[in-house]
């Protein structure tokens, strides 16, 4: 017997090769990841010492990436447009 939570488990979409572009410069650091059938409600971002921690979950779609970045940083900026989004973490020890 199936129940509704086991066809809402098959339904899920797990995302698991987007696409994820670290760029460095003297002052930050620009992250670029991919997340189609995302919408910006349903992601969340986290930066803690030397990682940051990117969570998109809702009824759909299940994705998380954890990514080092150097200590010292803090989050700047946050965009998400057409299923891109992009941070840019400021460097506070340069």
């Amino acid at each position: 017997m199936r129940t509704r939570k086991d066809e809402n488990a098959k339904t899920k979409k797990v995302i698991k090769n987007t696409a994820i572009t670290l760029s460095d410069n003297k002052k930050t650091l620009l992250i670029t990841a991919d997340l189609p059938d995302v919408t910006e409600e349903n992601i969340s971002v986290y930066l803690e010492d030397n990682s940051v921690t990117i969570t998109a979950l809702d009824d759909k779609v299940r994705y998380q990436k954890t990514i080092k970045v150097p200590s010292g940083v803090r989050l700047y900026k946050k965009n998400f447009h057409d299923g891109v989004l992009e941070l840019v973490l400021e460097k506070t020890g340069t």
